[in-house]
């Protein structure tokens, strides 16, 4: 093999090269270290098989710079697993890249970060897919077949699927990926995600709870909020508000979306003191004394925010 891979046969290197792969000889091709080889592969076999000679050959900066182009070509035919496969790949050989060659290090550390923010936004059109996928959402076939094939840029990932179809807890993310800080929007956000977690829902208690929910949910995103107040007698049609059964998947979600901005460089999309007061005249209006609600809130918070600071801030918010 080394006899032939050495010759300098431009009509014989092709034939050769063909001859080991038609016979399953791939990883041996790959091992053979040849510009005839580099081109020949870059003509003739396209980026998928040149990655892996770049692999093989150590040649990591390339390799990066080759699975990204796969990765990001919505002209070629590829799942969205497989486009986060390769950014994956892309991500670990720059990162590769800047450790092994110290001239390779400036620009193989521009590309991975460029190539992460993209990677971040691929996992979040993996969850909307994934959300949009199950039975409780009627969605285009051809929009589906958009997020299951192509990658999709932050704004038309937001405008045309998660703002649509009321995925708040997603859109935050991606407003948090895309580094745009606009409070209004945030707010807003927020204010929508804490209110499709309550309703629908019923209430007993007119002045507690239904005026201030009301009031609350009035502003939000979430298409025709229902609250009904009922009678102290009949019967509820929706959960009961008082009961609390909203709380833990309430906590589950600010949690979530939370710790995926916390100490990322963008807490903006995370305005504490907004949230603090939303969940705490929230949690006031069920009006059932339960739970001290400044132990809930500061178990809430805390998952995420320095104890000693939320006191500080919690104690202000008190006193204001």
């Amino acid at each position: 093999v080394a006899r032939c891979a050495g010759s300098e046969d431009k009509k014989f290197l092709p034939v050769f090269y063909e001859h080991l792969l038609a016979y399953g000889h791939e990883e041996t091709l790959l091992e053979i270290e040849s510009p005839h080889l580099e081109s020949w592969l870059l003509e003739k076999k396209g980026r998928r098989l040149i990655f892996r000679y770049y692999i093989k050959q150590m040649k990591f900066l390339e390799a990066g710079k080759v699975a990204s182009k796969i990765a990001c070509d919505n002209s070629s035919v590829l799942e969205l697993a497989e486009r986060i496969e390769y950014l994956n790949e892309a991500t670990g050989a720059f990162d590769t890249a800047t450790t092994q060659n110290p001239l390779a290090h400036a620009e193989a550390e521009h590309l991975v970060t460029e190539l992460k923010a993209n990677l971040i936004l691929a996992n979040l059109q993996w969850k909307v897919l994934r959300e949009l996928g199950s039975t409780k959402f009627e969605t285009q076939a051809d929009a589906l077949e958009r997020l299951r094939n192509k990658l999709v840029p932050a704004n038309e990932l937001y405008n045309d699927y998660a703002d649509p179809y009321e995925l708040y807890d997603l859109c935050l993310l991606i407003v948090h990926a895309s580094k745009h800080n606009d409070p209004d929007i945030i707010r807003h956000l927020w204010q929508s995600l804490i209110t499709q977690v309550i309703v629908p829902c019923a209430t007993r208690y007119e002045e507690e709870a239904y005026d201030p929910l009301s009031a609350f949910v009035h502003g939000s995103m979430v298409a025709s909020p229902e609250i009904t107040l009922v009678g102290p007698t009949n019967t509820a049609v929706h959960p009961l508000f008082e009961e609390g059964n909203w709380i833990k998947e309430l906590q589950s979600k600010v949690i979530r979306v939370g710790k995926e901005i916390i100490h990322h460089d963008s807490e903006f999309v995370f305005p504490v003191e907004f949230i603090a007061n939303a969940l705490e005249s929230t949690f006031l209006a069920m009006g059932i004394g339960t739970l001290p609600t400044a132990a809930w809130l500061l178990h809430f918070l805390t998952v995420f925010i320095p104890r000693c600071n939320f006191i500080v801030f919690f104690l202000g918010m008190y006193h204001t």
